[in-house]
C-alpha cells in the first residue's frame, strides 16, 4: 500500500509536467498500478455478485484447478525442453567423448550383458525347474483333494442307499410281524371261544387275582409288623428315657440331701448338738431320719403326682399342659415377687423410720417434760408415777406366715432392713425339708437376695 501511494504521488507529479517529457518506466508503472486496481475491483464485485457460498468455493476450486494445470504444463514442457536438451547434447557428444571414458562404458555394458546372461541361465536352470515342480506338486495336491471328494461323495452315497435298504427291510419285517400277530390273534380267539379254552382261562385268571391278593395281603402284614415293632421301639425309648430322668432325679435328690446335711450340720451345729447327742445315746440318727423323711415325702409327692397324671389323662387332659402352665404361673409369680418385694421391702423401712422418729420425738418430749416437772419440785422430791424409759426397743414386727393369703407375695412383714434379713435368715434356719416347705425356702431365698442386692 505505501509503494501504491509512493507511485500516486510520483504520477500525480508527473501530470503537473509537461506530456512531452513523461518517463517510460513511470508510464509502465502507472498502467501496471491501473491494472491491478481494475483486478481487484473486478474480483470485488464478482465477490458481491456472488451471493452463496457454494458459488464462492466452486470458484475457487476453479481457481486451483485451472493454477495447478498451468504448472503441469509448466513442468511437463519444462521436461520436454531438458529432455531434448539433453538429446542434443548427447547427440553432439560422441565426438568429444574420450577414448578411455568409452572403453568403460563398453566394460560396463558388457557386465550388463553379462548380468542379464547369467540371470537368464539361473532363470532356466533352477527357477523353471523349481517352478516346475511346485505346479506338479499343487496339481497333485489338487488331484488329491478330488479324489478324498469323489470317494467321500461316493461313500455318502452308499451310505444313505444302506440306510433305505435297512430302512425298508425294517419296514417288511414290521408288516409281516404285524399280519403273524393278526393271524395268531385270530387263532387264539377262535380257540378261546371253546369252552375248555374259556374254563382254563378263567382258573388262570382267578389263579392270578388270587396271587395278587396274596401279594397285598403280604405287604399288609408287613407294615402291620412294621408299625408294631416302630411302636414298641417308641415304647421302650419312652419307658428308657423315664427310667433314666427317674436315675437322674434321685441321684439329683441324693445330691441335694447331701447338699442339705452338709449345711444343716453347719447350721444347726451348735443348736441341735445336745439333741443329736440325745438321739445318738438312743441309738438314732437324726440326720438319716430326716433323710427317711424326705424320702418319704418324695415318694408320696411321686404316687400323688402319678395319680393327679393319670386322673388328668382319664379326663382328657394333657399332663404336659398343666404342667406347662405351672410353670408359666411360677415365672409370673417371680417376676411379681422380683418386682413387689423390694418395693415393699423399701415401703416398710421407710414406715419403720418414721414411727422410730415419731416414738423418739415423743420420748424426747416425755423427758423434758418429766425434767421441767423435777426441775419446778422442791429438791430431791420424786414422783411415784414417773418411770424413765432407759432403753427403747426397734419397732419391728414379728413374721408373719408364708402362705399365700399373708400378704399377696409370700414375703413377710418386716419394718426394718436389718432386722427384714435376720427374720428371713432365722426363717430359712426353722423351716423344714419337707416338699411342703420347698415353697417357703424358695420365696425368703428370693427375698434375701433383693434385700441384698
Amino acid at each position: 500500500m505505501d509503494d501504491l501511494s509512493f507511485l500516486e504521488g510520483i504520477l500525480s507529479t508527473k501530470k503537473t509536467q509537461d506530456p512531452g517529457e513523461e518517463d517510460p518506466l513511470v508510464l509502465a508503472i502507472a498502467r501496471k498500478t491501473e491494472a491491478q486496481k481494475q483486478r481487484q475491483e473486478a474480483s470485488q464485485a464478482r465477490w458481491a455478485a456472488c451471493q452463496d457460498h457454494k458459488v464462492w468455493l466452486a470458484e475457487k476450486n476453479w481457481r486451483k484447478e485451472v493454477r495447478r494445470k498451468k504448472e503441469e504444463e509448466r513442468r511437463r514442457l519444462a521436461q520436454e525442453a531438458a529432455v531434448e536438451e539433453a538429446r542434443r547434447a548427447a547427440a553432439a557428444r560422441p565426438a568429444e567423448i574420450p577414448a578411455a571414458v568409452r572403453a568403460e562404458e563398453e566394460a560396463r555394458d558388457k557386465v550388463r550383458v553379462a548380468l542379464q546372461e547369467a540371470q537368464e541361465r539361473w532363470l532356466e536352470t533352477e527357477w523353471q525347474p523349481q517352478l516346475m515342480k511346485r505346479k506338479q506338486e499343487a496339481r497333485s495336491i489338487r488331484m488329491e483333494a478330488e479324489e478324498a471328494a469323489r470317494r467321500k461323495q461316493i461313500s455318502e452315497a452308499e451310505r444313505v442307499r444302506y440306510e433305505h435298504g435297512r430302512m425298508e427291510a425294517e419296514d417288511d419285517a414290521v408288516r409281516a410281524f404285524e399280519n403273524t400277530s393278526e393271524r395268531e390273534c385270530q387263532r387264539l380267539s377262535a380257540r378261546a371261544q371253546t369252552p375248555r379254552v374259556a374254563a382254563s382261562i378263567a382258573r388262570s385268571i382267578e389263579m392270578v387275582l388270587e396271587m395278587r391278593g396274596l401279594e397285598i395281603r403280604w405287604k399288609q402284614s408287613l407294615e402291620e409288623r412294621r408299625l408294631a415293632e416302630q411302636e414298641a421301639l417308641l415304647h421302650l425309648m419312652e419307658e428308657r428315657k423315664e427310667r433314666d430322668y427317674r436315675e437322674w432325679r434321685v441321684l439329683v435328690h441324693e445330691e441335694r440331701l447331701r447338699r442339705l446335711r452338709v449345711q444343716n450340720r453347719e447350721a444347726h451345729r451348735e443348736a441341735s448338738l445336745r439333741e443329736w447327742k440325745r438321739l445318738e445315746l438312743l441309738g438314732r440318727d437324726a440326720l438319716r431320719e430326716e433323710e427317711l423323711k424326705q424320702s418319704a415325702a418324695l415318694e408320696a409327692a411321686l404316687v400323688k403326682s402319678d395319680w393327679q397324671k393319670k386322673r388328668l389323662q382319664e379326663q382328657g387332659i394333657s399332663p404336659h399342659r398343666v404342667l406347662e402352665e405351672a410353670k408359666l404361673l411360677a415365672e409370673k409369680q417371680r417376676k411379681t415377687l422380683e418386682e413387689v418385694g423390694p418395693k415393699q421391702a423399701e415401703q416398710e423401712l421407710w414406715e419403720a423410720l418414721l414411727t422410730k422418729n415419731r416414738l423418739a420425738r415423743a420420748q424426747k418430749e416425755h423427758t423434758d417434760l418429766a425434767s421441767a416437772q423435777v426441775q419446778s419440785r422442791p429438791f430431791m422430791q420424786k414422783s411415784e408415777t414417773f418411770k424413765a424409759v432407759e432403753e427403747f426397743q426397734d419397732p419391728r414386727l414379728s413374721f408373719k406366715s408364708m402362705d399365700r393369703g399373708s400378704d399377696g407375695h409370700g414375703l413377710p412383714a418386716l419394718k426394718t432392713h436389718s432386722g427384714y434379713v435376720e427374720e428371713l435368715e432365722k426363717t430359712l434356719k426353722n423351716i423344714g425339708s419337707a416338699p411342703d416347705d420347698l415353697e417357703k425356702q424358695v420365696c425368703c431365698r428370693r427375698a434375701r437376695m433383693a434385700m441384698l442386692a
